[in-house]
């Protein structure tokens, strides 16, 4: 399953991003916007290096994670009561995984410019002569 839903969201994500910059593109959006759009890409890049190669979180009293958004490994307390140890599992693919998390977590950040870019200049979008929208 993850095989297939890892991609969607990427694609997903970068669709957003190149509607986001179209858009900004089109209405000759003020350096403001493209500032914001920068920013957050460049966050989300460095939220995503340290959440893919640093992060780990406890899921429950007996898993531990590493990784984030998408996991590169797992640590399980395994043992009898009073003997538990911690197991380690990792991914085939962990760096890849931990790689992937660079540009998925920035395209997320990335993504929220084109709605809030879309709902400050909703009016000119109506008013657009017919582009993209209602001409009456």
């Amino acid at each position: 399953m993850a095989l297939v839903l890892i991609p969607a969201v990427f694609v997903l994500l970068a669709w957003a991003n190149t509607a986001a910059v179209r858009a900004l593109r089109a209405r000759r959006a003020p350096g403001g916007w493209w500032a914001a759009l920068a920013v957050l890409w460049l966050a989300g890049a460095a939220a995503g290096a340290w959440g893919g190669f640093f992060a780990k979180y406890q899921a429950s009293p007996t898993l531990r994670v590493y990784g984030l958004p998408l996991p590169i490994g797992a640590a399980i307390l395994v043992g009898p009561p009073g003997r538990e140890q911690w197991v380690g599992y990792a991914s085939p693919a962990g760096v890849l995984l931990a790689a992937a998390n660079v540009p998925l977590v920035a395209l997320l950040a990335g993504s929220a410019v084109g709605p809030v870019f879309w709902l400050r200049h909703r009016s000119r979008f109506r008013t657009a002569g017919g582009h993209g929208g209602h001409s009456g």
